[in-house]
């Protein structure tokens, strides 16, 4: 009887920690991880034939709880990025207005639109370069799913064309520009001919349900252990009197 009793806790205590290790271990080390699949449209409103704006398709799965829209442009079919504008000439003088919108398709169970919207300014900054000042505050989307929940948001970047004759003083003009940016979210490219072509870019920030952390999870399955320790000794106790 009293082997019968060691044998068949032995069995179900390794059979827990078995369980727990394939149950938690896998789950924690991808807990920061998240597949996304979306894109990007633009409503533009600038002078004709100077500026164009180019749709994104949005790919790809969070490392550490982040993943960088920043590939390189690459119009028509942008990839991993949140599409890009095409500069036709360089401006003399520029004012227009855009909207982007971000839509996702994966996860799915997002709760509430599946899109968000972010207006921009565009405008020549004290430099005569061109700024696209978006709005940088992070649009958070929630999900829940059968393979899990959670939240991620989308922070955009503001994108600044430089002009070749601003070039030389453009790291001054740059630091100043910086300096009156808070937070700093801008991308630059440099325009040396036409057509110059830049990427939208930004970041996706996730974050998973609040689970139990690894060292807790153990904390709990010794805990249980000990107490399953326990049980067997009084089993032990009860056996030895018979």
């Amino acid at each position: 009887m009293k082997r019968l009793i060691q044998a068949n806790v032995k069995s179900l205590a390794l059979s827990i920690v078995a369980l727990a290790f394939l149950a938690v271990g896998p789950s924690v080390a991808r807990a920061n991880e998240l597949t996304l699949v979306g894109g990007t449209a633009g409503l533009l409103n600038a002078p004709p034939n100077l500026l164009t704006y180019n749709l994104a398709r949005i790919s790809g799965t969070t490392t550490g709880g982040t993943l960088e829209l920043n590939a390189p442009a690459a119009p028509p079919f942008n990839v991993n990025n949140l599409g890009s504008f095409t500069l036709q000439q360089r401006p003399i003088d520029f004012t227009g207005a855009f909207t982007l919108f971000v839509q996702f398709d994966a996860p799915g169970g997002i709760l509430g639109s599946n899109t968000s919207a972010l207006a921009a300014s565009l405008f020549l900054d004290q430099d005569g370069n061109l700024l696209i000042d978006i709005d940088n505050t992070p649009q958070f989307f929630v999900f829940s799913n059968a393979g899990g929940s959670g939240v991620f948001s989308v922070t955009v970047d503001d994108l600044l064309f430089v002009f070749a004759s601003q070039q030389a003083g453009f790291a001054s003009s740059a630091s100043e520009f910086q300096a009156a940016v808070t937070p700093l979210l801008v991308r630059t490219v440099n325009c040396p001919s036409f057509p110059c072509t830049g990427a939208l870019t930004g970041t996706i920030n996730f974050t998973p349900a609040a689970a139990i952390p690894e060292p807790a999870t153990l904390l709990l399955l010794a805990t249980g252990i000990s107490g399953l320790a326990a049980g067997v000794r009084r089993r032990r106790a009860g056996v030895n009197k018979m």
